[in-house]
This record gives C-alpha cells, structure tokens and sequence, in this order.
C-alpha cells in the first residue's frame, strides 16, 4: 500500500514490503522480455517468408530467361542453316571455325560475318 509521507505523522517510519514493490516491475520487465522476443520472431519469419518469395522470384526469371535463351537459339540455328550448306552449318553449330572445305580444283571458305 502506497502512503503520501505529507499523512504520516511526524516520527512515524514507513515500512514497505520490498517483494510488493518488486512484484509489479518484474512483471512489466517479463511483458518487455516476452514482447521483444514475439517481435523478434515475427521480423525473422517475416524476413524468412521474403526471402522465399525473392528466391521464386528469381528462380522464375531464370526459367524466363532460360525458355528465351532456348528460342533464340533456335532461330540462330534455323539462320545458319538456311545461309550455308548442311556441311558447314553443321560445323558451324559444332563450335568449329574456321569452317574450310577443299575440292581438288578449289576451296570454298564458309564463315559468318560480324
């Protein structure tokens, strides 16, 4: 119980129970402790949840990225194959330049410009 030293009588001694003073501020300090750790796992879950969401996002944009890659292959290799003869297209796609060609009385040299 609380008393405003101006009621005690003068050479009255106020005696305070100390467990009845310390009960309500360890109860605000485990409130404190209980609340900076829910917002403590609620921001990790929250930075977990997006990490996630960027990690798909990425990945989707890579399979974007990889499906054009594919299509643009593909149209190169069509332009290769309609600007050379089957041989040397062939070779070209292979990874093998220069692409040369001998005939006994000539020499063909097949190559893609710049």
């Amino acid at each position: 119980a609380y008393v405003k030293s101006s009621e005690l009588p003068v050479g009255y001694v106020l005696k305070v129970d100390m467990a009845e003073v310390e009960r309500p501020t360890l109860l605000h300090l485990g409130i404190l402790v209980f609340s900076a750790v829910g917002i403590t796992m609620a921001g990790v879950l929250t930075l977990g949840l997006s990490a996630r969401r960027m990690i798909a996002a990425i990945e989707n944009g890579w399979k974007r990225n990889r499906q054009e890659v594919l299509v643009q292959k593909e149209a190169f290799e069509k332009l290769v194959s309609a600007m050379f003869p089957d041989f040397a297209s062939e070779r070209l796609l292979a990874g093998e330049t220069p692409v040369v060609v001998e005939i006994p009385k000539a020499t063909g040299f097949f190559s893609d410009i710049w």
